[in-house]
């Protein structure tokens, strides 16, 4: 399956591995935990192990995989679990 990144807003988690993301949908915003290796910085390379600092808060993307698209709107699942509806406009290709 095709992944994606979606821009979001990136802090430190209760571990070392994982980080806080949130990002803005339909229906108001998601507050998610994911390891480091799903997260990129605003240049949509890997997040480095010390990013961010504690107490900082930086723009970055999660990787997401669609699930349905609609018109302008597409369905995705996040490192999370959860599924969101977000606009299509805001998806960008993911090359491993």
């Amino acid at each position: 399956m095709q992944e994606f990144l979606i821009p979001c807003t990136i802090e430190r988690g209760g571990f070392s591995s994982e980080r806080t993301f949130e990002l803005p949908h339909a229906q108001g915003k998601l507050v998610g935990m994911a390891f480091v290796e799903h997260l990129f910085d605003e240049n949509r390379q890997p997040l480095a192990d010390e990013n961010p600092s504690y107490g900082e808060q930086i723009r970055g993307f999660v990787k997401c995989r669609v699930i349905e698209r609609f018109d302008s709107r597409v369905l995705v699942e996040v490192p999370s679990t959860d599924v969101i509806n977000v606009p299509q406009d805001e998806l960008q290709p993911f090359s491993a």
